[in-house]
């Protein structure tokens, strides 16, 4: 390995000592910090062969973010994942059997508090607009608003 090659490992193990990252990232952040694409491409494999770069599961890991922490749809957490630089057909197998009503209702009673006060048809609509732009589906919001109205009345 060129020294070249070893400090862009050095680099990479360093991003790696913030948080997990997918192929594309550590390429682009090797790429931007000046490194040529064979060191790059050297440390990628040598990161690959010892285990740190394993796409799938960091798939897994963002697919369990985007439904337990970040309260992402189904939609919102594919983007989520293309965004960490997650290659479609494994973020589509991540996402696979993925169950946005239960994060959807949670997300809609933390939203509800802080529209207490509000007249029905103004909470209504601010909880749509929350949700859709979280990637939900139409079905899946106003099933679970139906839901909440109900445990609500």
């Amino acid at each position: 390995m060129s020294a070249e090659a070893s400090d862009a490992l050095r680099y990479a193990l360093r991003l790696l000592s913030y948080r997990d990252r997918s192929e594309r990232e550590f390429r682009e952040r090797l790429s931007r910090k000046g490194f040529s694409l064979q060191a790059v491409q050297a440390a990628i494999e040598r990161l690959g062969d010892s285990g740190y770069i394993d796409d799938r599961a960091f798939a897994v890991l963002l697919r369990r973010r985007a439904e337990e922490v970040k309260l992402l749809g189904a939609a919102g957490a594919g983007m989520y994942l293309r965004r960490m630089g997650i290659p479609r057909p494994e973020a589509d197998e991540a996402l696979e059997g993925y169950d946005e009503r239960p994060a959807a209702l949670r997300l809609i009673r933390a939203k509800a508090r802080s529209l207490r006060g509000l007249p029905p048809e103004v909470v209504r609509r601010r909880l749509i607009g929350h949700l859709r732009r979280r990637g939900y589906s139409a079905d899946t919001v106003f099933s679970m608003l139906n839901e909440f109205i109900k445990e609500n009345t």
